[in-house]
């Protein structure tokens, strides 16, 4: 759902049929309250809701800005996006809309397509990746647009995940309720469709940190903005498909870790 935050009280008082809440997210801390609110009126360029549900984290709880440095109100939820098509080109930074009725598909030399499974209406897909060991692995990860990262993986969450010898602890970024630390490694190669790529980027976050996400028995970890940076993306909701329609000026840049301790 869509979440917004850093609300001034004058603002939360717009929101229509508002109850409070408890809510949990990643991190390292527990519940904290929130505010439900539904039937509430959203514009997006052309697309309209009239009956959108917002979660609203009140007072400076949970706030972002402070962190990345911009401005940020909220999150956009798959709520908006399992109505549409979606056309996301992370070269020329624009996210295009389109009815699933009248979308075509185009043929291309490039294109790579992938079933996904959604449970509690969020996007999973199977990838195929390669340990250390050199061992072929299926995983099953949430696509996570928002994270920064390549790849994380939920130790013990299969027999064959482990921890590689070489890792660095590091903070992994916030959740809802708090922090995520974890150790950060590399993984031998990471396979979508025809596309590879090797030596990437890991993070194996703190069991305790993600307690929540473990809802979903068969998750296996994320696959995040690390990696879907790269390509020229599809997301197609109504038929459960993701498309690579090729890559973005973003496909070639190295898989860096940050080791400098800020």
């Amino acid at each position: 759902n869509t979440i917004m935050f850093n609300l001034n009280v004058e603002d939360s008082q717009k929101l229509k049929n508002a109850q409070t809440i408890r809510i949990r997210g990643l991190g390292e801390g527990t519940y904290m309250d929130a505010i439900r609110s539904t039937k509430n009126f959203v514009r997006i360029g052309k697309i309209v809701n009239g009956n959108h549900l917002i979660y609203a984290i009140p007072g400076k709880e949970f706030d972002l800005a402070s962190r990345m440095g911009i401005t940020i109100s909220g999150i956009i939820g798959g709520d908006l996006f399992k109505n549409f098509i979606i056309d996301i080109n992370y070269t020329s930074k624009r996210i295009k809309f389109y009815k699933p009725e009248t979308y075509r598909y185009k043929k291309c030399r490039k294109c790579e397509e992938f079933d996904l499974e959604f449970y509690r209406n969020r996007p999973y897909m199977n990838v195929e990746i390669y340990p250390n060991n050199n061992k072929k692995m299926i995983v099953k990860l949430l696509i996570d647009l928002g994270g920064s990262d390549a790849l994380w993986l939920f130790e013990d969450s299969n027999e064959n995940i482990k921890i590689p010898e070489a890792f660095f602890e590091d903070y992994l970024g916030r959740g809802l309720s708090g922090n995520i630390h974890g150790k950060r490694s590399k993984i031998a190669e990471i396979k979508l469709g025809g596309y590879s790529f090797k030596d990437a980027n890991v993070a194996y976050p703190d069991s305790l940190a993600i307690e929540h996400a473990y809802k979903n028995k068969e998750r296996n970890g994320s696959l995040g903005s690390g990696i879907l940076k790269r390509f020229k993306i599809v997301f197609d909701y109504p038929h459960k498909k993701l498309f690579f329609k090729g890559a973005s000026k973003y496909y070639n840049d190295p898989f860096l870790h940050n080791m400098s301790g800020i």
